[in-house]
């Protein structure tokens, strides 16, 4: 079936589900920045000039993480953005040195993908980001690699995570929020809802 652009594909043999944008026709439309239109939220970041923001104007799914290297602004507006098929584990964004992403606004970042096996929602990838709101989920994500450890929140290599709002949500929540042992970032929390999860007192290794 397909509206607005994307398509919903189901197999009749297993049943299973994917969602995908009409890569032909390119009639979806995710994001816009200073009224222009993106089929997706990654064409929408590479494509915004430093310190623009990004506005969702409908749910976006994208094939891979999406990583920022500049300095913006992405306005849920109650949308989601997830990555079903993705296949790397490098989150839904990650913000890498020089990247500032700041997140505002309703919505959802669904990290689960059942090809990977990392599920994380935010990467600060020796990047800073700041979360002003949003729900932050992996709940429901499997992996025969490692079922008892999803980080949500990951900070590395440097990288500063500042979540003043937002709801969290880890399939294994003492690993909510964390940071590389041997590349250490920095995750201050000033506000939000965690999920079986006491930032004042974490249980990570």
């Amino acid at each position: 079936t397909e509206a607005d652009g994307y398509w919903t594909i189901t197999c009749v043999r297993c049943n299973k589900t994917t969602t995908e944008i009409d890569e032909g026709t390119k009639l979806g439309t995710a994001a816009t920045v200073n009224g222009t239109k993106y089929a997706t939220l990654t064409e929408a970041v590479a494509a915004a000039p430093a310190g623009s923001t990004i506005e969702l104007v409908h749910n976006a799914i994208e094939a891979t993480a999406i990583v920022v290297n500049k300095e913006i602004t992405v306005n849920l507006n109650g949308y989601s953005i997830k990555m079903p098929n993705d296949t790397e584990g490098n989150g839904v964004f990650r913000v890498v040195s020089g990247g500032k992403l700041t997140i505002n606004g309703d919505g959802l970042l669904d990290a689960y993908s059942a090809h990977n096996g990392w599920c994380m929602a935010i990467w600060a990838d020796g990047g800073h980001v700041t979360l002003n709101g949003g729900t932050y989920t992996n709940k429901g994500a499997k992996s025969a690699e490692d079922s008892e450890h999803y980080d949500l929140i990951y900070a590395k290599n440097g990288g500063v995570i500042v979540i003043n709002g937002g709801t969290y949500i880890n399939e294994t929540p003492r690993w909510t929020l964390n940071h590389r042992n041997d590349a250490q970032g920095t995750i201050i929390v000033n506000g939000g809802s965690f999920y079986q999860f006491n930032p004042s007192n974490d249980q990570t290794d």
